[in-house]
């Protein structure tokens, strides 16, 4: 079949206008993630269905239009409740966890259970598949009748549209995306746009650069179309590359080197328009790569170059998930609550996705069903159907498909509709565009025909199941929750907390895998003295045991029933698996052990109990205790930078003191232990300005202010804690001399002097205090009054005053004295001082 327009455009308009709809709305709207976009582009899935059944038929609609919504209907089922006793014997690990949902408060199981262990979330992904279904489908009628370039062009669009947004965002350093929505984490700087995840992002744009390549390869582009498409093209590779995402950009020219390799092979003419296009889009990669040259900050160079292996290691941690719920999976969405069981490693990261599409499915809908979802992609983009080594817009978008499939072995863009939604629209634009058969089975057809006209209704009954069941998330509910314990804990109420009790239940059953509704539950329990709070903490450490919160809470528990040396153990463990905890646990550590032996005992072994240890001497008063948490710490991690930074400071401190053990023959030890963790802190981050630090502090006890002051004037340029190391310049130039700290001055204040005012007047008052400490008072009235031009305060006016005074110029004094009054509340004393200062000018001004 020819890859051209059909006869009449009219037929297909409302098709085409609802597949538009969805390819750009999917992509603008935060990548369709939220469930209220999600209901809005089903609906308007439904209606461009029921627009392809009012068009002419054309022969061969292929059985891949049958499969997609088998499997959303696959999808739904999972979510469909079942009696106990068939669930326990069609998936007895499934039934296991909703038996034992609500075991602690002694509450029976319920009676039918659904396969999925967050039935609510399996809904809304057995409405994004009926989605895919459809866009696949209305995709297919478009390319048969306008050809595959419309639905292309819709995709390439969306794409240069939502690099042109990302951009947007970066300029305006903008953190809400449009001004309207705050994403829910941090998002990196240039990283703010329609899709916040920069990989789904960077896997999004090379298809859309894979579709402008196929579009110029098209004999029917004119040379001005080719250079727009070049000039998108080259936006698109600039934005991909500051992304930083290494597969995104690591696939994008192999892409394009395999995209050659298949033009050296077709005919004649087909070759020649691949080479026109490879021509404008080589440059446009060049152009594209400049531009990421120019515009990639250091930040986005250190995530492209730095290797990590974290997402292999996510992936082998869903093997074992993958064998629990080998033959019906945990249900489509369950992921985020079920994994936390076989997550390994720090529980300060969640994990809501797989970062493999191949895990993902594997985990949520079983092996059997993920063996022929892959088999089904398989066959889907065999490229001799599609046309690829015939026509050189096939092949170019077949690319871009081929790409985002490998990509996303690796990466959890298929998660995202809008994603997904571009990847079937141009799928079944190949499919439309080509033809599955040339003779098509009459079965075939009719069975085809069929899912086509219920595809519309299995959308509507879809939406309205999301609408009704999606709402309850996994984060909603334990947001929700979260704040609901915070407030039964703050106010004490028996409502508050009954209605916490009701809350919980009802969150539990919507899912029963999760380990945090139980830690909620068990800290509840705990506040009501209830004997239930062990329970429900086993029931957390049991559905998430690399929880360190759930271990933190249950060491609590256990001390406040007089367990205190399993109570130092659930602090280790709590430590132990997520190192964000480590000053709480610490403080901890600090009040319950006895001795200093138990106190070592909460550090957890090896290298990860450094942290620990280093924060321990940091609450321990005594020297001597400090310095042997500091010794077992550097004994377990020799170039901890912590411990190697503490144990500096705590040398350099007895040595100013002449204290043990750095007293008297030990002082010169001490000396070389000094120098030799600044060099280890040298060695272990050559970028860390610390190391440098130490050194020059220990030149200065010795009396080399000069030697101190030259050494960090040295390595302050290149360090990448900059500002900090000309802080610690300033700091020893106002032993050396007066213009010595002017020079630190200058070039410290022009680090810290820029957008923040609060940062440069907290500087110029750092400085000004050190002149004033050297007597230089000019310098010090300089640099207070710099600090108050950038943001005054009653506290600093009143050191201008100081400083003015001690120069002997009482009018400034006043008008010092005066703008203070005027920051601060009624103050007689300084109403006094603010008088006799208006005396003293007068004097001095008859």
């Amino acid at each position: 079949m020819r890859m051209t327009p059909g006869r009449s455009v009219a037929h297909g308009g409302l098709v085409a206008t609802a597949l538009a709809v969805l390819v750009w709305g999917s992509v603008l709207a935060i990548g369709a993630v939220h469930l209220p976009v999600l209901l809005a582009l089903g609906a308007a899935a439904a209606a461009g269905v029921v627009g392809t059944r009012r068009q002419p038929r054309v022969k061969g609609v292929s059985l891949a239009q049958v499969a997609l919504p088998a499997l959303a209907a696959y999808t739904l089922g999972q979510a469909i409740p079942l009696p106990g006793a068939v669930l326990a014997t069609i998936a007895p690990p499934n039934a296991d966890i909703w038996s034992r949902a609500l075991g602690p408060a002694g509450s029976p199981a319920p009676a039918w259970m659904p396969i999925s262990l967050d039935p609510g979330a399996t809904v809304v992904e057995s409405l994004k598949w009926f989605l895919y279904s459809a866009v696949f489908v209305c995709s297919i009628h478009v390319a048969r009748r306008e050809g595959a370039r419309t639905v292309l062009s819709m995709v390439f669009v969306t794409g240069v549209s939502a690099a042109l947004v990302t951009v947007a965002h970066g300029l305006a350093g903008a953190t809400w995306v449009f001004g309207l929505y705050q994403p829910t984490f941090a998002a990196a700087p240039w990283h703010v746009g329609p899709l916040l995840n920069p990989n789904n992002l960077a896997g999004y744009l090379n298809l859309s650069t894979f579709c402008g390549a196929g579009l110029l390869a098209s004999a029917r582009a004119r040379p001005g179309e080719r250079l727009a498409l070049g000039a998108g093209i080259a936006l698109l590779v600039g934005v991909c590359v500051t992304t930083a995402s290494r597969a995104g950009v690591a696939l994008l020219p192999s892409g394009m080197l395999f995209l050659g390799a298949i033009a050296a092979g077709t005919r004649r003419r087909r070759r020649t328009a691949l080479r026109i296009a490879a021509a404008v889009t080589l440059g446009a990669l060049a152009a594209g790569t400049g531009l990421a040259l120019l515009a990639a900050t250091p930040a986005v160079w250190h995530e492209l170059l730095t290797p990590g292996l974290e997402k292999l290691e996510i992936i082998r941690w869903t093997v074992p998930m993958a064998q629990r719920f080998a033959w019906l999976g945990a249900g489509r969405g369950a992921f985020g609550s079920t994994f936390p069981e076989f997550q390994r490693g720090s529980s300060g990261v969640g994990f809501q996705h797989a970062e493999s599409f191949l895990a993902q499915w594997a985990t949520e809908w079983g092996l059997p069903v993920t063996a022929l979802a892959a088999a089904l992609l398989v066959w889907l983009m065999r490229p001799r159907p599609l046309g690829v080594a015939s026509n050189s817009t096939a092949a170019a978008a077949w690319v871009g498909l081929l790409v985002l499939v490998a990509h996303n072995l690796v990466d959890l863009a298929f998660e995202v509709p809008g994603v997904m939604v571009g990847f079937f629209a141009v799928l079944g634009a190949l499919w439309g565009a080509r033809g599955q058969h040339r003779t098509p089975v009459a079965v075939e057809t009719r069975v085809a025909l069929a899912v086509s006209g219920a595809l519309p209704l299995a959308l509507v009954g879809a939406v309205t199941g999301a609408a009704v069941f999606g709402w309850n998330d996994l984060a909603t509910d334990r947001q929700r929750l979260h704040r609901l314990h915070a407030r039964a804990s703050e106010t004490r109420s028996d409502t508050d907390r009954a209605n916490l009790g009701v809350e919980l239940r009802r969150a539990i059953l919507r899912h029963p895998g999760d380990g945090y509704l139980p830690l909620l539950a068990g800290l509840a329990a705990h506040d009501e003295r209830s004997p239930t709070a062990l329970a429900w903490l086993a029931r957390a450490i049991e559905r998430a045991p690399v929880n360190g919160r759930a271990h933190l809470a249950l060491a609590e528990v256990l001390r406040s029933r007089g367990a205190a040396k399993q109570s130092l153990f659930e602090l280790r463990l709590a430590a132990e698996h997520e190192p964000g905890l480590t000053d709480s646990v610490s403080r901890r550590a600090n009040a319950w052990a006895r001795d200093i032996g138990e106190r070592v005992s909460v550090a957890p072994p090896g290298p990860g109990g450094a942290a620990v240890l280093v924060a321990l001497a940091g609450l321990e008063a005594a020297s001597t205790g400090r310095h042997r948490l500091l010794a077992e710490a550097l004994a377990r991690a020799p170039k901890d930078r912590g411990a190697n930074s503490a144990m500096a400071s705590e040398l350099l401190a007895s040595l100013s003191a002449s204290t043990a053990p750095c007293a008297g023959d030990q002082r010169a030890s001490c000396v070389s232990r000094v120098r030799l963790h600044a060099r280890t802190l040298s060695a272990t981050d050559a970028g860390n300005s610390v190391g440098v630090r130490i050194e020059a502090q220990l030149l200065l006890l010795e009396g080399d202010a000069e030697g101190a002051e030259a050494m960090l004037e040295a390595a302050c340029p290149r360090a990448r804690d900059r500002e900090d190391c000309l802080e610690s310049r300033a700091r020893v130039a106002a032993s050396v001399s007066d213009s010595a700290l002017e020079r630190a001055a200058r070039d410290y204040l022009g680090a810290r002097c820029g957008a923040d005012t609060e940062v440069c007047a907290q500087a110029a008052m750092l400085v000004g205090r050190l002149a004033a400490k050297r007597g230089a008072w000019a310098g010090a009235l300089t640099h207070f009054r710099l600090a108050v031009r950038e943001a005054p305060t009653a506290d600093r006016w009143l050191e201008v005053a100081d400083a003015a005074e001690h120069l002997g110029i009482p009018s400034q004094v006043a008008e010092a004295l005066e703008r203070a009054l005027r920051l601060r509340s009624p103050d007689p004393e300084l109403e006094r001082r603010l008088d006799a200062a208006r005396r003293q000018a007068i004097l001095r001004n008859p």
